[in-house]
């Protein structure tokens, strides 16, 4: 039940109608006195009638006289967050209330979860005798019963000199039962004793839920680890299986427990095997000794227990290294099975398997490795220069796809890559049009400015054929104003025949700014231009090459309302990179929207704004309470953290939100940032 309120809170948000229980919380002499009828009205709030009318009335009884339970925050709800001294009676009624909203059916899901997290953080010795108290007084399966007993387990250890009244309480029934592992799991260690007892009765069924229960654990003694190794070897594969699954990130006794999970690896259950596998992950060296296991497991008929045979080889490391020819011919045999788990695999166990596969026979095999190596050349320092070397050499080779991608690797490496630079530009003439393309871009981005980039950039926007013009343009547009001694080429660009290249090249003197401005003219001649992608892109060039970009007004005015939804984000976005006070109306237009996307990037273009968007602040406030897609919402929130001070208006409207479980991994960094604070 507690997992369906979580996916009802998201419904009731999505459809605009959060509660603002806050304030309901934090004022008044009593808890539910005070809300009177407010249960009800929150029920009408979500769009969903209320379980029955008598569920509508107990909203409205009072519960008692003690003063209200104190407001959820960031901290621990606790007696001294109350005014002046409190009372044992009046933190058990407090309790009581709180048991009142968190599980009566008739209460709104924002109500439910505030009283479900601040039950757990009251004394244990108060909250958990009264919870218990509830279970045992509710019939099997009566709303709210199953809520009571998985609480017991958000004490954690807390709950530990609870265990055996608990566990006197969940082996009554078979609800209890089922929450035996969701409880005594998360108590941890001081629950284990008991837990390890009950793997004594003859119940197949209970000694599953007590091993699932263990499996929570964050450790066991040895004697227990023994004892639930026996079980591994039981004659009912689902104990097999949830034995293996115990030692799954419990790696306290790896003497004992890999033996066991490498027998398991060999079961003749296929959940078993994957299940051994799974916690033989937890173990990475440890488990070195399960290498040849492992290798005879990559051909298992399960091709589950294939996969997760090749990832802890991986997970191993480097002393799995001598599977490493193993792993390429699996990868060479089968490339369209193994192209993730295998190359992935090879990573972990160093550059040098990765280096190996580069270098194999197989194009199926260097095809699938060589973009790792990039990630090698940026990350491994010792390594880093011969993946270089490598990705270069592979700049040669035999296959196109195998060239495409060293390209592409050299350029996500950057500028660490220069050594490779003569290597890229000699790829630039390179017969092939992906390999061309790719080498282009990737020159650019790993020598930027260079003379030699440029002139073979140039070379190739002036001469190439079309793929390499538009990728010329693309490149010079990632260079930036470094790029300006190829305006010339770029405004010559502009009357090329494919679209794509006017597109990239308008794209590219935006992008070098201000010393592209001889190209201004050029730029607004393609404000007709029959090719509406570069209209937008002239357009938008033109508010950084010619600031404000004021011959762009009536094209920018007739784009707003343009029919291509990505017409009008494309703009939106162009606007808020050159916020500017000419194009602020056209940003407020678009609030409304008829399509999310383009609402978000006119809330993220506002967002740039500064204190331009100061008197449209209360735009954005009000958006947050009328908007319905959740995208929206996070951009409405995240472009008033951006504002900083400007939106401080916001502020109570986003403290609210922050109370909310949902949102408050959103709010709380906007509110940090409007507050003048480092975010948390």
């Amino acid at each position: 039940m507690r997992g369906s309120l979580f996916a009802g809170a998201i419904v009731v948000l999505v459809a605009g109608a959060c509660v603002a229980a806050f304030f309901v919380l934090r004022d008044g002499p009593t808890l539910l006195a005070d809300r009177g009828a407010s249960r009800s009205d929150a029920v009408e709030e979500s769009g969903a009638a209320p379980a029955d009318p008598e569920n509508a009335k107990a909203g409205r009884r009072r519960v008692g006289d003690s003063p209200a339970p104190p407001p959820i925050d960031d901290s621990a709800v606790t007696p001294d967050a109350a005014d002046g001294p409190v009372t044992r009676e009046q933190r058990l009624q407090w309790i009581r209330e709180w048991m009142e909203i968190a599980f009566d059916p008739g209460y709104s899901f924002q109500d439910e979860w505030k009283a479900q997290t601040a039950i757990p953080k009251f004394d244990a010795g108060e909250a958990i005798p009264l919870l218990l108290e509830f279970a045992k007084s509710r019939d099997e399966f009566t709303p709210g019963r199953a809520d009571a007993l998985s609480m017991i387990g958000d004490f954690g250890a807390r709950a530990g000199p609870f265990v055996p009244q608990i566990l006197n309480v969940l082996l009554r029934d078979e609800e209890g039962r089922s929450n035996l592992a969701a409880v005594l799991g998360r108590i941890g260690e001081a629950a284990a004793p008991a837990l390890i007892k009950l793997l004594n009765q003859d119940d197949v069924e209970l000694q599953q839920r007590v091993l699932s229960a263990l499996a929570i654990h964050s450790s066991l003694t040895r004697e227990q680890t023994d004892i639930v190794l026996a079980f591994m070897t039981h004659a009912d594969p689902k104990l097999r299986a949830s034995a293996a699954a115990v030692f799954n990130g419990m790696v306290e006794f790896p003497d004992i427990t890999v033996p066991a999970l490498i027998t398991a690896v060999g079961d003749e259950d296929g959940n078993v095997r994957r299940q051994a596998l799974l916690s033989l992950m937890s173990f990475k060296e440890q488990a070195v000794s399960a290498v040849t296991a492992l290798a005879a497991a990559t051909s298992d008929d399960d091709a589950i227990v294939r996969i997760l045979a090749v990832t802890v080889l991986g997970r191993i490391g480097p002393a799995a290294a001598g599977q490493t020819e193993h792993l390429i011919a699996l990868l060479s045999k089968d490339p369209s099975f193994w192209e993730a788990s295998v190359p992935t695999a090879l990573m972990g166990i160093g550059a040098p398997a990765l280096l190996a596969a580069a270098r194999a026979q197989s194009a199926d095999v260097r095809q699938r490795v060589i973009a790792y190596l990039g990630y090698v050349a940026s990350h491994d320092s010792e390594h880093a220069a011969a993946a270089t070397r490598q990705l270069g050499s592979a700049l040669i080779d035999d296959d196109s796809l195998v060239r495409t991608r060293a390209a592409a690797a050299l350029g996500n490496v950057g500028e660490s890559a220069v050594t490779a630079l003569p290597a890229l530009l000699k790829a630039a003439r390179d017969p092939h049009p992906s390999v061309r393309r790719a080498a282009l871009i990737a020159a650019a981005r790993v020598g930027g400015g260079d003379d030699d980039v440029l002139s073979v950039l140039i070379r190739e926007l002036t001469d190439g054929p079309g793929t390499a013009r538009a990728a010329a343009a693309e490149a010079l547009e990632s260079i930036g104003p470094k790029a300006a001694p190829a305006v010339e080429a770029l405004r010559a660009a502009l009357d090329d025949r494919d679209a794509l290249v006017r597109r990239r090249a308008a794209e590219a003197l935006g992008a070098i700014g201000k010393p592209a401005g001889v190209a201004a003219s050029a730029l607004a001649g393609r404000l007709a231009d029959p090719d509406v992608r570069v209209t937008l892109a002239a357009a938008v060039a033109l508010f950084s090459v010619d600031p404000p970009g004021i011959a762009a007004r009536d094209t920018v005015q007739r784009l707003r309302v343009h029919d291509d939804n990505e017409i009008r984000t494309r703009l939106l976005v162009g606007i808020g990179r050159h916020p500017d006070a000419l194009w602020l109306p056209v940003v407020l237009d678009r609030l409304e929207d008829r399509s999310p996307s383009v609402r978000v990037a006119a809330i993220r273009a506002l967002g740039d704004f500064g204190a331009l968007a100061r008197p449209h602040v209360e735009r954005l406030i009000e958006r947050l309470g009328k908007e319905r897609v959740t995208a929206v919402k996070i951009a409405t929130v995240n472009a008033l953290g951006n504002l900083g001070g400007v939106a401080a208006d916001a502020a109570s409207t986003l403290e609210r939100m922050a109370t909310e479980r949902d949102w408050a991994q959103f709010v709380r960094p906007a509110l940090d940032r409007i507050r003048g604070e480092r975010p948390r």
